[in-house]
């Protein structure tokens, strides 16, 4: 598959405004739109029986997350017919030049921090990582990688 952007995951959320506030406020994300989309095209998407809410934030790599939040609450854990029925998502990846920095930020915002007050040294010396919960209690990873050049030697190099 070829592909045109980088990825955009979603998240399916309870309210829009702590999330706002973690994924601008505590990890620095712009927000890049905020769209209000009616029932009629969300039930042709397969996304929602109501309409929704939508947020999209973007790093400053270009990376994009996109919040969601249906007028009909998603029940967590279930998982319905429409897209919007289900809660949340296994975990979030942000590859970031400084896990510690990024610990700190979230500890000092009040965070749980699920690792601790020290990141884990997955490979020592070569990747060292935190998982945190966003305010809805989805997990979040931040990986240092001291090897980013060979992880993704693309991103490494500033090219596209």
């Amino acid at each position: 598959m070829k592909v045109s952007a980088p990825f955009e995951p979603a998240i399916v959320a309870g309210a829009m405004e702590p999330m706002l506030a973690f994924y601008q406020g505590v990890l620095g994300m712009q927000l890049f739109s905020l769209d209000e989309i009616p029932a009629q095209p969300a039930r042709a998407a397969g996304l929602s029986p109501q309409g929704y809410a939508i947020a999209r934030l973007q790093t400053e790599g270009g990376d994009r997350l996109k919040i969601v939040v249906p007028q009909q609450p998603a029940t967590p854990g279930a998982r319905g017919d429409f897209v919007m029925q289900r809660h949340g998502f296994a975990y979030l990846t942000f590859i970031v030049p400084d896990v510690r920095a990024v610990i700190a930020a979230l500890r000092g915002a009040g965070a749980t921090v699920r690792t601790g007050a020290e990141p884990v040294a997955f490979r020592p010396g070569v990747v060292d990582l935190a998982f945190a919960e966003d305010p809805e209690g989805n997990c979040v990873e931040f990986v240092q990688r001291n090897d980013l050049a060979t992880y993704r030697p693309h991103r490494a190099g500033g090219g596209a």
